[in-house]
């Protein structure tokens, strides 16, 4: 199992016009791309650690990939991320890091000139697993932005990128486990507390004789 957690990335001042929503969805669906070639289970988990740079710490309890953003010194340089080198002592292997200074828009629609989330995670995904860049064939881990996918549901790897996860990891079939979004986990709660409110309101009520009551068994 491989835990995963967003550091800074769903702070809301990511370049770009990205909702949460966006970018955790398309997270989603490029780690359920590469567990779907290879038996590699991601849960999300909170996030812990330090604040996303270059500079390596020690391993601790963080999550295996930690995503977030910070200023890279190259606006031609989207992201990119840390090979899972030394995995038992540095916390940095296996992150994933956003260009801050980049100067195109984000996206989650696909087409030029906007810059596609999806294809880039799921670019940046397959490092944080142990892939190379893929130099002698068309892949998605070519090193370039090629505006491949077209919206959420259209990701997908190429031939080489499937012969290099499985080198890797074998071939087999993994899972996504995501952490419901703070909405959907607010909403839950409200329905659970109004469930109890209403169970503890009938259990006051005032019965009459002879009043039938369900019973449990």
């Amino acid at each position: 199992m491989l835990t995963y957690s967003f550091s800074n990335l769903l702070d809301q001042s990511f370049p770009g016009a990205l909702t949460e929503s966006d970018i955790r969805s398309s997270t989603a669906e490029a780690f359920g791309l590469w567990s779907s070639y290879a038996p590699l289970h991601f849960v999300e988990r909170p996030d812990s650690g330090p604040a996303p740079s270059d500079s390596d710490y020690a391993r601790g309890t963080y999550p295996d990939i930690r995503m977030g953003y910070h200023f890279i010194d190259d606006e031609t340089l989207l992201a990119h991320a840390f090979l899972p080198w030394d995995t038992d002592e540095s916390g940095l292997s296996g992150d994933i890091h956003f260009n801050a200074l980049n100067v195109f828009a984000w996206s989650v629609n696909g087409g030029f000139p906007a810059i596609d989330f999806l294809e880039v995670i799921t670019h940046e995904i397959g490092h944080a697993l142990g892939v190379g860049h893929i130099l002698y064939a068309d892949a998605i881990m070519q090193p370039y932005h090629n505006s491949r996918f077209r919206g959420p549901g259209t990701a997908y790897l190429l031939a080489p990128d499937i012969l290099a996860i499985r080198s890797l990891y074998g071939s087999g079939v993994g899972s996504v486990q995501p952490m419901p979004e703070p909405s959907t986990m607010l909403l839950l709660a409200t329905g659970l507390g109004a469930a109890l409110l209403r169970r503890a309101a009938a259990r006051r009520a005032p019965r009459t004789p002879g009043t039938p009551r369900h019973r449990s068994h």
